[in-house]
C-alpha cells in the first residue's frame, strides 16, 4: 500500500480481513490528528460495520436528524429531509457525522492491532515513494531514502497529488480545472454561549442537523462532529472569479477575506462564523474521470484515481467502497488470478465513482432559482425543487447491502 490516509487505512483493513499480508508506506513522518468533519452516508457506514470498526467508531459519531436548506439572506427554510431513524430504517445502516481524525484512528487501529484477525498490517512512515518498477507478476517501489519494497500487488492510495499515479500514467493527468475555493473551521460548542445563544439555537435547531445555506455561487454548511463537541463549518465558493489556492488543507485562510464572503448574509450565521479562531482553505478542482486505474500488478484507489468536488460529501465514502470491493475480489486471489481480480475491481468501481464525480461537479453553487448577474444577490430567489424523500440517493446509498462480509 502507498498512502496511509482514510483510503489507505481502509484498504489495509480490507486486505487484512481478506487474508493478505500488507505493508503500508506513508510519506509523512507521523500521522497527526488533522482534518475536520466527515459525513458518512449508509454506503460508508454499512462497510465500516463489515470492517468490524463501527462499534469502535460509534462513541465518536453523531446521528443528524435532518438535512435543512436555508436561504442565505434571512435563513428562510427552503426544504427539509428527515435523516436519523428514517435513514437507518430504509438502508439498514446509519448516517453519521464524525471527525476525520476519529475515523482515521479507528481504521489504523483495526489494520495494525495484533489482536485482530489475520496478520496485522505494517506501517512505514517517512517512506515517500519515488520509483516504480514492474516485472512480470510482481512490482517494486523505491522510496526517496532508497528503500525497496516488492509485492504481488501495489495499491496507490496516496491522495489527490498521488506519486504513484504520476509514475503509472504521467503527472499531466492529475491537472484539474479550477472551480473555486473551500473554507473550513471547527467551532467549539462551548463558544456558542458567548454569542447570541438564542439566535444560534434558532438556526442550529433543537436536534443535530446538516444545515446548508444557499446563495448564488456560495454554499455554507454546518453540522456537529465529535459527539457534539464541535460545530464543523464549511464555505464553498464556486465560479471562475474565485482565485483557487494550493490544493491542500494545510493553508490558513485570511479571516477577513473569509468573513467578507458573508457580507449581507443572515446576521445569525455571520455571528456564528465569527466564532471560528482559525479557518483553513483549499482550491477546488474539477477532474475528468480516469480511463483506467490498473497497470499490471498496480492499481489506484480513492482520491488517487477519482478526486471529486465536495458537494455530495462522498469522497471518503467512495474510498471506503473501493477498499471494500478490492478486498472482496482479492479474498481468494493469488499471483495467477490477480490480473482478473484487478480487472473486476476496475470494471465495478470506475463507472460508479465516475458517476459520483460527475454528479459532484454538476452542483457548483446551485440551489436557488437565481444565478449571478445584475442585482442577483438582492433578489430573494426561489428554491429549486428537491425531493424530501431519499429518491436522489436510491442508486447511491444501498451499495453493498446484499453482500456478505469479506472475512
Amino acid at each position: 500500500m502507498v498512502g496511509a490516509g482514510i483510503g489507505g487505512a481502509a484498504t489495509a483493513v480490507s486486505l487484512r480481513l481478506a487474508g493478505h499480508k500488507v505493508t503500508v508506506l506513508e510519506q509523512a513522518q507521523e500521522l497527526a490528528p488533522v482534518g475536520a468533519g466527515i459525513q458518512l452516508a449508509p454506503n460508508a457506514t454499512r462497510i465500516l460495520a463489515q470492517f468490524r470498526v463501527a462499534e469502535a467508531l460509534a462513541p465518536h459519531a453523531l446521528v443528524p436528524q435532518r438535512h435543512v436548506r436555508r436561504h442565505w439572506r434571512d435563513g428562510t427554510v427552503l426544504g427539509e429531509r428527515p435523516l436519523g431513524d428514517a435513514v437507518a430504517a430504509r438502508y439498514h445502516a446509519p448516517f453519521w457525522h464524525v471527525h476525520r481524525a476519529d475515523l482515521h484512528a479507528v481504521l489504523l487501529s483495526a489494520a495494525s492491532s495484533p489482536a485482530g484477525p489475520g496478520r496485522a498490517a505494517v506501517f512505514r512512515f517517512g517512506a515517500e515513494v519515488t520509483g516504480l518498477w514492474v516485472s512480470g507478476t510482481t512490482a517494486e517501489v523505491v522510496t526517496s531514502r532508497g528503500e525497496r519494497y516488492r509485492g504481488d500487488l501495489v495499491v496507490g492510495a496516496d491522495g489527490v497529488h498521488s506519486n504513484l499515479r504520476a509514475l503509472l500514467f504521467g503527472s499531466a493527468i492529475s491537472r484539474g480545472i479550477p472551480r473555486g475555493v473551500a473554507y473550513r473551521s471547527l467551532i467549539p460548542v462551548s463558544k456558542l454561549s458567548r454569542g447570541p445563544e438564542a439566535s444560534f439555537q434558532d438556526i442550529l435547531g433543537p436536534d443535530p442537523a446538516i444545515t446548508q445555506w444557499l446563495s448564488p455561487g456560495v454554499h455554507f454548511i454546518h453540522y456537529y462532529v465529535s459527539r457534539g463537541r464541535y460545530l464543523n463549518a464549511a464555505l464553498l465558493r464556486y465560479g471562475a472569479q474565485a482565485d483557487p489556492v494550493v490544493e491542500s488543507w494545510l493553508r490558513e485562510a485570511d479571516r477577513r477575506e473569509y468573513l467578507g464572503l458573508l457580507a449581507g448574509w443572515d446576521p445569525r450565521l455571520v455571528a456564528l462564523a465569527q466564532l471560528a479562531d482559525t479557518v483553513f482553505c483549499t482550491g477546488l478542482y474539477e477532474r475528468e474521470p480516469l480511463a483506467e486505474w490498473v497497470r499490471g500488478p498496480v492499481c489506484l484507489l480513492g482520491d488517487a484515481c477519482h478526486p471529486m468536488m465536495p458537494t455530495q460529501a462522498q469522497g471518503a465514502a467512495q474510498a471506503i467502497e473501493d477498499a471494500w470491493y478490492l478486498g472482496r475480489v482479492l479474498r481468494a486471489a493469488d499471483p495467477g488470478s490477480l490480473a482478473g481480480a484487478l480487472a473486476a475491481y476496475q470494471q465495478e468501481r470506475l463507472p460508479r465513482t465516475a458517476a459520483v464525480q460527475r454528479l459532484s461537479a454538476l452542483d457548483q453553487g446551485k440551489g436557488l432559482g437565481e444565478r449571478p448577474g445584475p442585482a442577483a444577490a438582492d433578489r430573494p430567489g426561489k428554491p429549486e425543487e428537491e425531493p424530501a424523500d431519499f429518491s436522489p440517493y436510491e442508486w447511491l446509498w444501498p451499495y453493498g447491502e446484499d453482500s456478505s462480509p469479506i472475512g
